[in-house]
């Protein structure tokens, strides 16, 4: 089992919908958050079990690095208080991890997977989080 695109895409849903849901408290009931906290933590765990089993869906740096690391650091900013240790965690692979990606950007910023669909892939997720970074815990990249 490994934490790949279709994974990321769950976490990053479930996770705005955890967030949300539970800022109004009154929407969904202490069951279903105790389920889908737990559920988001075993998905998580997923990702950092792909960090240090080095599978490929993390470690190859292309344009999937930047998108897992999105979802990943999504779930660590809304259960940063409940999970603050893992959450630390996770940031600390997010950002260890990302650094691989760098080598697919050529001296001149060309990517080296493509302009189109890669390379927005690429740019998409980035964006993302230095923007989350930056509103979250005031880190500028």
């Amino acid at each position: 089992v490994a934490f790949d695109l279709t994974t990321a895409e769950e976490v990053s849903y479930f996770v705005h919908f955890f967030d949300v849901m539970v800022s109004e408290g009154s929407l969904i009931s202490q069951e279903d958050v105790l389920t889908l906290q737990t559920t988001l933590e075993s998905m998580i765990d997923v990702f950092v079990d792909t960090f240090w089993t080095r599978k490929w869906q993390l470690w190859n740096g292309n344009n999937w690095t930047p998108h897992l690391c999105v979802a990943a650091l999504e779930w660590a900013i809304v259960f940063w208080h409940e999970s603050s240790g893992l959450a630390a965690h996770v940031l600390a692979i997010v950002n260890d991890i990302m650094w691989l990606h760098r080598d697919y950007y050529t001296e001149d910023g060309v990517y080296i997977e493509g302009v189109a669909e890669y390379g927005f892939m690429s740019m998409n997720g980035q964006m993302a989080m230095a923007a989350l970074l930056q509103a979250s815990f005031g880190i500028s990249l």
